[in-house]
């Protein structure tokens, strides 16, 4: 009798995993909000400090920032995607906010526009002390421009104010497979987790160095596929 009855689990166990397997692909893409905790977080990129101009045609911008991400972002997804099967991959496409502030230490001149060619993201998620996931995305075939000016601000020092071009995409954050799969049950269970990470910045033409430059992050949405 016992042979029988372990045949007949193995097809039942079978039999689910094919239909959670067929149920996934009927199952359309979901949005879900700001799926890494990114959106609305200020980072301040540097360029060395060196004094003087960079002398190169580019530079590289870089700066660390803390974040937090929650399990809301899932709260209106429908209960069966939550509950019975797990996502193919995660994704979010970043850009930075439209207000760009620049400084410098006593008076240097910056450019009337910046073009970002490159940018490297780099995250780090934590539940308490524990890290939950690591994670870098590189992009090397950019164009976002930056235009505006900077002035002396009476106190020793140049700040200005840049405007970058609206919703550009700067770069694409996804999971796939299990590093998905663990990532999604983590936003399903309830609690905040706090997440590091560092940005770089390539841009030109030449950023006077010792200077500051500060973008905000934006989500342009997030997706979760079957």
């Amino acid at each position: 009798m016992e042979r029988p009855v372990r045949y007949l689990s193995i097809a039942g166990l079978a039999l689910l995993l094919s239909a959670c397997g067929a149920l996934a692909g009927l199952i359309p893409d979901q949005s879900i909000a700001d799926p890494f905790g990114l959106d609305g977080t200020a980072v301040t990129v540097a360029a060395p400090a060196t004094g003087g101009v960079a002398a190169l045609a580019t530079a590289q911008l870089t700066g660390s920032f803390t974040a937090t991400v929650d399990s809301g972002g899932l709260a209106g997804l429908p209960p069966l995607v939550t509950g019975a099967v797990n996502p193919a991959t995660i994704s979010d496409v970043l850009t930075i906010r439209q207000a760009v502030q620049v400084a410098a230490p006593g008076q240097v001149d910056f450019a009337p526009s910046y073009l970002i060619t490159g940018v490297r993201l780099s995250l780090e998620v934590f539940d308490g002390t524990r890290s939950v996931l690591s994670q870098t995305s590189i992009h090397d075939d950019l164009a976002l421009t930056l235009s505006g000016s900077a002035q002396p601000d009476g106190e020793g020092n140049t700040t200005g104010l840049y405007t970058a071009q609206l919703d550009v995409p700067l770069l694409e954050l996804e999971l796939a497979g299990q590093r998905a799969r663990n990532y999604f049950r983590l936003l399903a269970t309830e609690g905040s987790y706090r997440v590091e990470g560092s940005l770089t910045l390539e841009l030109g033409p030449p950023f006077p160095t010792g200077a500051e430059m500060t973008v905000t992050l934006k989500s342009l949405g997030g997706t979760l596929t079957f």
